[in-house]
């Protein structure tokens, strides 16, 4: 089962896609995109595993988010983590593009990749190891600048990644980037998801 959603915000046009592990019927992967007043939150979760219980850690997270997108992004982690404490457990990467300042700011625990794709170069997101719900770092998040057309793409570790960096290098439209890494890079090991969005400036 494959779930797709793309939309323009005020701020960027994003498109998340997830892919749900053949034999399960609910998948533990989800994005979670949120506008503010300044800026919009993205945010890629992979619930531990797969099936039911990836899939509520995964929903429990998005609630969380919606609920508290206000305030910063470390913050975010933290109202999570006490979240999940009876649950699998999940890992995540989340993004906050402050308009005002033209700056984007990330952090993530666990292997959800993220990438910021400029016009002539690009940044990895740097992760920390650990699981959200069970045991955490202490958590730094990294703050860049972003300009209008700079694409952030995310994406859990049922896609491939060797050869995903070529195709984010090679694919610009949103929804077409999304479509293509899921459909031409998933594993099909276990769910899958991507996010992709570009900034309007």
């Amino acid at each position: 089962m494959t779930e797709i959603h793309s939309d323009e915000l005020r701020f960027v046009y994003w498109s998340g896609v997830s892919a749900t592990h053949p034999d399960e019927s609910v998948c533990g992967d989800a994005f979670f995109v949120k506008e503010t007043e300044n800026g919009v939150f993205l945010c890629l979760i992979d619930g531990l595993g797969h099936g039911k219980e990836a899939f509520l850690a995964a929903n429990r997270t998005c609630s969380v988010i919606n609920d508290f997108a206000e305030e910063n992004i470390l913050s975010l982690f933290e109202h999570c983590h006490e979240a999940l404490r009876s649950t699998r457990g999940a890992v995540m990467s989340a993004a906050f593009i402050h308009h005002p300042s033209n700056t984007i700011e990330w952090a993530g625990i666990g292997n959800v990749e993220g990438l910021l794709l400029k016009r002539n170069s690009h940044e990895w997101l740097p992760l920390r190891g650990g699981i959200i719900g069970c045991r955490i770092p202490s958590l730094r998040s990294c703050k860049l600048s972003i300009q209008a057309d700079d694409m952030i793409v995310m994406y859990t570790d049922g896609i491939s990644h060797s050869t995903t960096k070529k195709l984010i290098e090679t694919i610009e439209p949103c929804d077409e980037l999304a479509h293509s890494i899921i459909s031409s890079q998933i594993k099909g090991t276990d769910d899958a998801a991507v996010l992709v969005a570009r900034y309007k400036g």
